[in-house]
C-alpha cells in the first residue's frame, strides 16, 4: 500500500488555549439568551410595510462581532484553528 495517506486528525495544529472553549460556550449560551428575551418582548417584529431591520441587525451584529474577535482575540483564532470540524 504504498499509496496510503496518513491523516493526524486527531492531534490539532494549534494548541488551544486553556479556557478559550469555556469562554466560547459563555459567549453562545448568552447570545442564545439574549435572542430568546429579544424574542419573546417582540422586538424582532416590524410594523406592516416595515422593512425588518431588527432582524437585519440581530443577524449581523454576532456575524460582525464574531469576524472582529478572530481577527483581534488570537487566543479565540488559535481555538477555532485547533478545533476538529470533521469529527462534529
Amino acid at each position: 500500500m504504498e499509496n496510503t495517506a496518513i491523516s493526524r486528525v486527531d492531534q490539532p495544529k494549534v494548541p488551544a488555549v486553556f479556557g478559550t472553549g469555556a469562554f466560547v460556550a459563555v459567549s453562545f449560551l448568552a447570545w442564545l439568551a439574549l435572542i430568546f428575551v429579544l424574542g419573546a418582548r417582540g422586538v424582532f417584529v416590524a410594523p406592516r410595510g416595515a422593512p425588518p431591520l431588527a432582524l437585519l441587525i440581530g443577524l449581523l451584529a454576532p456575524l460582525s462581532l464574531f469576524l472582529v474577535g478572530y481577527r483581534t482575540i488570537r487566543p479565540l483564532r488559535e481555538f477555532l484553528l485547533s478545533a476538529a470540524f470533521a469529527s462534529l
